[in-house]
């Protein structure tokens, strides 16, 4: 994953550009290819939200899903 940062000039907008993509990078790379589900992933996101709010990690809200998760 890529971020232009010389373009962007508060860490805060790094942060919403970062977040959540990294969130699902890492699920990506840690959970076992068998057990990647994108429903899944979907249905757990909310409480790595919360664990960014906690954090005051400035993350960008999800857009709708254009087609539905299984």
């Amino acid at each position: 994953m890529q971020i232009p940062t010389e373009y962007l000039l508060e860490p805060t907008h790094v942060e919403s550009l970062a977040y959540p993509r990294l969130t699902a990078l890492s699920e990506g790379r840690w959970s076992p290819e068998a057990r990647q589900d994108l429903g899944s992933f979907m249905a757990r996101l909310p409480v790595h939200r919360q664990r960014l709010g906690a954090m005051n990690v400035k993350y960008r809200e999800l857009d709708t899903p254009k087609t539905p998760v299984p």
